[in-house]
């Protein structure tokens, strides 16, 4: 177990954001009362997938807070829910999103389909050859 310093140095960061992540309830602590805090490996991979999904999203950890509450808050899961709907976004069930996500991965793995032309033919797009700034035709196989 870390004290707060030890495990803002691991981490590359300071014993403020530290207690900020804390203050915002990203961030648990085991402290008995009159002790310091302590972060064992739970807390510190808490706080990376944290800083991870700040960085992927670009979102700050006050939002990134917020989210987690609306997660766990039912009140304010549906508070949410309702300015979704009322903007035009409505709530996407996680089955959807899984759908939706195995349904890109089949496509990736399929790979581009061919551009058609009017006739049903493959289209032909031009393309730009690396040793001239000439466009030339794809090559056929």
């Amino acid at each position: 177990m870390d004290r707060v310093t030890e495990a803002a140095d691991r981490l590359g960061t300071t014993a403020r954001v530290l207690r900020r992540r804390e203050a915002l309830g990203l961030l648990g602590t085991r402290r008995a009362p009159g002790e310091h805090r302590r972060y064992g490996p739970d807390e510190l991979a808490a706080l990376r997938l944290g800083q991870q999904l700040e960085a992927a999203y670009g979102v700050t950890p006050a939002a990134l807070a917020f989210a987690v509450r609306a997660l766990t808050d039912p009140g304010v899961r549906s508070d949410v829910a309702r300015l979704a709907g009322l903007v035009g976004r409505p709530p996407v069930a996680p089955e959807d999103v899984l759908r939706w996500e195995q349904d890109k991965a089949s496509s990736l793995l399929r790979g581009p389909s061919p551009a058609r032309a009017p006739g049903g033919q493959p289209k032909r797009t031009p393309r730009i050859s690396s040793r001239s700034s000439a466009v030339m035709p794809p090559q056929t196989p």
